[in-house]
């Protein structure tokens, strides 16, 4: 809308400058009364848009004052005005506390997590044993079972090796396919 009463206002100059050059006074009355009509009617468009500019300035001043004074309720989404000093006080113990539940919560989860772990851990160890007794049992000596529990970590070593090699090998073949 701007640029169209700037256009507007533009044109009434350019009319206005051609009135000027004229030579012809009879003309140039004629320009002169046009020029005035089409500058009156330029002057009270710009009052009109700037009165509604102005009354849409207002309106998002008034909405955006109204939403700095309500707030959202954390367990949904229902808008309470804000009336007294007591209402923000409860607006806020409410938020206190719904994080409070939301803190109690993630912690109990992560207790019955830690809680399965542990579980985990001991029935793994009392696995452990029972091969250990098995594998006694069968005939398999204690310096044999300490051997092989020794050699798990050799085992990752030689493990992440090969793969390390093998990766290796393969990209020297694509680069000796590729060149």
């Amino acid at each position: 809308m701007t640029a169209s009463l700037t256009t507007f206002n533009m044109s009434i100059r350019e009319l206005d400058e051609m009135m000027r050059r004229e030579v012809n006074m009879a003309r140039r009355d004629e320009f002169k009364a046009k020029v005035r009509e089409l500058q009156r009617e330029y002057d009270a468009m710009k009052r009109e848009y700037d009165g509604i500019r102005q009354q849409r300035l207002e309106y998002d001043r008034k909405l955006h004052r109204e939403d700095l004074l309500t707030f959202r309720n954390p367990t949904g989404s229902e808008r309470h005005p804000l009336v007294t000093e007591e209402a923000l006080r409860q607006q806020e113990a409410d938020v206190l506390s719904f994080g409070h539940r939301q803190v109690d919560a993630f912690l109990a989860t992560g207790q019955e997590a830690l809680e399965a772990l542990r579980n985990q851990g001991v029935r793994f160890k009392s696995l452990q044993s029972k091969v250990a007794e098995i594998a006694g049992s069968l005939g398999v000596s204690r310096g044999v079972i300490a051997q092989i529990e020794s050699r798990q970590g050799w085992n990752r070593i030689v493990f992440w090796t090969g793969t390390t090699l093998v990766i290796i090998v393969l990209l020297w073949i694509l680069y000796r396919a590729n060149s």
